[in-house]
């Protein structure tokens, strides 16, 4: 009787280490997968004398697609978006601002948090 107890329940731990470990995958490969043409959609590029992002357009198009991929995994998220200048190295408060941090954090499942910060910037390709 206890071996078929303690058969039930490994059998259960190794399903939920399975799932929590494959939401944590999907959730990784999410961040590491943002479409480039969101970045690229937030460009302004008529009568701009630099690149930069438009920070309402960037932040709703990536908002959007948080929504898509991350809210049937997780119930919720926190997405923290930090603004940053190539030249200066420092956090930008201005319009013109170059360089994105991305900051996702969720809770799976009340046994994991998840964190992940990704940085993206307008670059020429030499």
């Amino acid at each position: 009787m206890i071996n078929i107890f303690i058969s039930l329940s490994l059998a259960l731990f190794s399903f939920e280490m399975f799932s929590l470990t494959t939401k944590i995958s999907t959730l990784n490969k999410t961040m590491l997968n943002i479409p480039l043409s969101i970045f690229s959609y937030s460009v302004p590029l008529i009568n701009q004398s630099t690149l930069h992002y438009d920070k309402n357009i960037l932040e709703s198009k990536l908002n959007e697609y948080f929504d898509e991929n991350i809210t049937k995994l997780v119930g919720s998220y926190k997405t923290k978006y930090t603004y940053y200048s190539s030249k200066s190295g420092s956090v930008c408060m201005s319009s013109t601002c170059d360089t994105i941090n991305i900051d996702l954090e969720a809770n799976i499942d009340g046994l994991y948090t998840f964190h992940r910060a990704m940085k993206y910037s307008i670059g020429v390709n030499k």
